[in-house]
């Protein structure tokens, strides 16, 4: 099993600290689709990944952090590549990994680290410490963008923004609400199976090849990218993935871990508001 690797609000211009009404990045490619261009240069879907990192070094070299606050940089470096990548939080969550550690998704998770690393070079960090876990909760809730929001808000909007209903959608809403401490505690369990779906659902057709091989790649990203799952079903693929398929010392054991993965998940239904499972029936 593969354990992926843990590494909004309005984006701020260029070198200001209150954020404007949208990110420079935004509004440079909104011009870009209004002037005549080649056609790979049209849209923010149309521009490879490796041209959109380009445009974000471009706006982090014109960037002057110094006025800045450590949590405004926080803010703003993601918001931007969250504007130039959609599918971030996939990435983040490590719906990718099966493309290796050379991919372009990879290179942007390196990319975001380096931006907001030189951004805050030599700045003390403002998160509160651990003793104040208030302070905690909503210092990430502002660097992800949800600054005074309840956390059924906070549902709704990412309910909102990760409306596909993909693995990959439910991969990225997975990671925000593990950030943001609201997946009950089994949100790597999902993310787990979220990778276990797109191995099953290939198997079928590219069981022959090995799981690093191209076109095997290419189609586990496809259905991860393209098929819809419901969180129930996620879950409880989950449960019967951890009873079924993995080896224990000892059938106490096995007990105690499929209870305390019971918990968990059921914890995730409940801030999806959604009916607990009795994974035993």
């Amino acid at each position: 099993m593969v354990n992926p690797v843990t590494s909004a609000r309005q984006s701020f211009g260029a070198a200001a600290v209150r954020p404007t009404g949208q990110s420079n990045f935004t509004a440079q490619l909104q011009q870009a689709r209004m002037a005549p261009q080649a056609q790979d240069t049209v849209s923010l879907s149309g521009l490879s990944y490796q041209r959109r990192l380009d445009e974000l070094q471009k706006l982090h070299e014109s960037t002057d952090y110094s006025s800045m606050s450590y949590k405004d940089i926080s803010l703003l470096i993601r918001n931007r590549f969250m504007d130039a990548f959609p599918n971030l939080g996939a990435m983040m969550g490590g719906f990718y990994l099966c493309a290796g550690e050379n991919s372009i998704y990879e290179k942007v998770r390196s990319e975001y680290d380096r931006h907001w690393t030189e951004a805050t070079e030599g700045r003390e960090p403002d998160r509160p410490p651990a003793s104040d876990p208030e302070g905690r909760k909503e210092w990430k809730r502002y660097t992800f963008g949800y600054e005074g929001l309840s956390d059924d808000e906070i549902m709704d909007k990412l309910n909102e923004k990760y409306s596909g209903g993909t693995l990959a959608d439910r991969c990225g809403m997975i990671w925000e609400m593990i950030n943001l401490d609201l997946d009950g505690g089994g949100g790597w369990d999902a993310i787990r199976q979220i990778q276990n779906e797109m191995v099953q659902r290939t198997e079928g057709q590219y069981g022959h090849l090995f799981r690093d091989n191209p076109i095997r790649v290419n189609a586990m990203i496809g259905v991860g990218e393209n098929t819809a799952i419901s969180w129930s079903q996620l879950v409880k693929n989950c449960y019967e993935d951890r009873r079924d398929n993995w080896t224990y010392k000892s059938e106490e054991l096995k007990q105690q871990i499929l209870m305390n993965l019971e918990d968990n998940l059921n914890r995730l239904l409940e801030r999806l508001k959604l009916t607990q499972m009795d994974f035993d029936s």
